[in-house]
């Protein structure tokens, strides 16, 4: 280590680690689409249904906060910037009591999509079509929570 933080070879091979990470891993999942509808210009086979949930609630809330945590979820969240914001009060101004868990929610929507793509990559699958989702709301005098039910099919191309 140098007097100043790391030296240029640790950089170096951090660097080189996350590069070679990106390539095997980030980039081939990245790949994967995610349709809410068929895919008409590509035949392919169905591998098998595919069904993620989560909440900002309960246990289920624990579940989405490990799932922030992972590399590839918080890549793919700062790529396609659903990057956390801290809450304003210009933000409350705009949007109301309703927004205050809208950043957990479309971060949720986000961790969904980056599950599925992992299961489709496990599944031997190229894409998954007629994703769907299901969303609930609850709310009491103080709080607001949502539940985020998703499903779809794993495809396979075969060209």
């Amino acid at each position: 280590m140098g007097f100043f933080g790391k030296s240029d070879k640790e950089r170096q091979e951090e660097a080189a680690k996350k590069e070679q990470w990106l390539q095997e891993v980030y980039y081939p999942l990245k790949k994967i689409a995610v349709t809410t509808c068929d895919i008409h210009d590509r035949k392919y086979e169905i591998v098998r249904p595919c069904f993620y949930q989560v909440s900002n609630k309960g246990w289920f809330n624990d579940k989405l906060k490990n799932e922030l945590k992972d590399p590839v979820v918080k890549h793919y969240l700062s790529e396609t910037n659903y990057e956390q914001e801290s809450e304003s009060a210009l933000g409350f101004l705009l949007y109301g009591e309703a927004s205050v868990h809208q950043e957990e929610f479309e971060q949720a929507f986000a961790v969904a999509i980056v599950n599925f793509k992992k299961q489709a990559m496990m599944a031997g699958g190229n894409a998954v079509i007629g994703y769907r989702q299901n969303i609930e709301i609850d709310t009491d005098n103080k709080h607001a929570w949502f539940y985020l039910q998703c499903y779809g099919t794993i495809v396979k191309f075969v060209d």
